[in-house]
């Protein structure tokens, strides 16, 4: 390049971008972009990602430098619909594979749906990428796991040129199977209240109360007793997924994870055999007794506590021992175990884990509470309260109120809640909510 060209180059990019106001007259797409002219003449070239707002008689609002009869939009233009022309409204059935991570636009937070198949009561069929905008669709998406992805939302839709919008969800079907399989009793592992097992079709749970036999996590001692003894279980896996780059192309990773109860089959598990062995081994009482206590536990405990409780009856347990004691496979493993790793103190109360998290520099602490099912986003409160004084609240507040509630918020310290749509996602928001910088 000349030195002419450099320091206009130059001039160029130290030169603040004007505000523009504009209506659409015409889009024109090309490969890459959509020209825009507006009523007075004028013309913009815009990536094709601002395709939902660049539509016909909208009026725009944007960031751009003049050049003649073009407008040049900045790198940021901050594109913003100040007047929607009236849109095509469709009422139907979205099929929806791979949910983005949350992005963010002057409009607030989106997830973005590629590849998705919109079917009108009509029977008319489009195929076309979608978003959602979490404000305008409300809490029923997240309730309903529509942002796990895979399955066939109902409801309202606008065609926006390029992009379909979700306006309403009414409902939401999961993309699910019916898996059956037979595992043998000494994979299982035994939690303070409930079994769990992983197979290489999935991870399978299930509660205490559909178990024909008393037990605690003291069963995983006997292993070698099990061995022989198998367990049938039928359940339903609904389908979620991720996708990673390798180089220039997205490869999708599938997962299916169960959804709701599973039936687990115990007729071959000699539950006589397994008692004997346990009164044989004849556990000391003050520790049997603490196990059944933890087993009703109603209030958050810290791991600190509990260390103390367990040393009283002559074992010592660690933090390890501890979360695989409560644990639910209905967490996201990967979210959960960022979390773990980041707590300088953890509390537990059979329900959910509360995170004691230190802001970047540890001058400040927030306090991250996860539930074991992943339709239910993460909520992080900052430490305006003490953790009794919090953990009371969280059991008497309900957590939809939390969020729609900004009184509730205030009193609780509440900065924020996180989606669980993929990992990437979930940290990065996680990141930006404690100040912590990307190492």
């Amino acid at each position: 390049m000349s030195i002419f060209g450099l320091v206009k180059s130059a001039i160029g990019k130290s030169r603040k971008p004007k505000l523009f106001n504009k209506k659409i007259a015409s889009v024109a797409s090309s490969k890459s972009s959509l020209i825009v002219t507006f009523t007075d003449g004028k013309k913009s070239r815009f990536y094709r990602r601002y395709s939902s707002k660049l539509l016909v008689n909208n009026i725009v609002e944007f960031y751009g430098y003049p050049n003649r009869e073009w407008i040049n939009p900045a790198r940021n233009p901050k594109l913003f619909i100040i007047e929607q022309a009236p849109t095509p409204k469709v009422s139907g059935k979205l099929q929806i594979h791979y949910v983005s991570r949350l992005k963010e636009d002057e409009m607030g937070e989106y997830v973005y749906l590629p590849n998705c198949i919109l079917t009108s009561d009509d029977g008319d069929k489009k195929r076309k990428p979608a978003l959602i905008y979490l404000d305008k669709v409300g809490l029923n998406p997240e309730r309903l796991g529509v942002y796990q992805g895979y399955g066939v939302i109902e409801g309202e839709f606008s065609l926006l040129g390029d992009i379909i919008e979700v306006n309403r969800i009414d409902d939401f079907q999961p993309e699910i199977k019916t898996v059956k399989e037979e595992v043998k009793l000494s994979n299982v592992l035994f939690h303070i209240d409930s079994l769990s097992v992983t197979t290489p079709k999935g991870v399978f749970h299930c509660s205490s109360d559909i178990v024909p036999f008393k037990f605690t996590p003291t069963h995983n001692n006997f292993k070698k007793l099990y061995e022989d003894m198998t367990v049938s279980i039928s359940a339903i896996q609904r389908k979620i997924g991720k996708v990673h780059k390798e180089g220039n192309k997205w490869v999708e990773n599938i997962e299916w994870i169960q959804t709701g109860e599973s039936v687990w089959d115990f007729s071959n598990v000699d539950n006589s055999k397994i008692a004997q062995a346990i009164e044989k081994q004849k556990m000391d009482e003050e520790y049997e007794k603490l196990l059944k206590e933890l087993k009703q536990l109603k209030e958050f405990v810290s791991f600190s506590d509990l260390k103390k409780k367990f040393k009283k009856t002559g074992r010592t347990v660690s933090s390890k021992d501890l979360s695989a004691m409560f644990f639910h496979p209905g967490y996201d493993e990967e979210v959960f175990h960022i979390l773990e790793t980041n707590a300088i103190e953890t509390f537990v109360d059979n329900l959910s884990f509360v995170f004691k998290v230190p802001n970047e520099g540890r001058t400040a602490y927030k306090f991250v509470w996860e539930v074991p099912n992943r339709t239910l986003a993460t909520y992080v409160f900052s430490d305006v309260l003490e953790p009794k004084q919090l953990f009371s609240r969280l059991e008497e507040t309900k957590r939809m109120d939390i969020r729609t509630n900004k009184d509730i918020q205030k009193a609780l310290g509440f900065d924020g809640f996180i989606i669980h749509t993929n990992t990437e996602s979930w940290n990065e928001k996680y990141r930006k909510l404690l100040n912590v910088q990307k190492s």
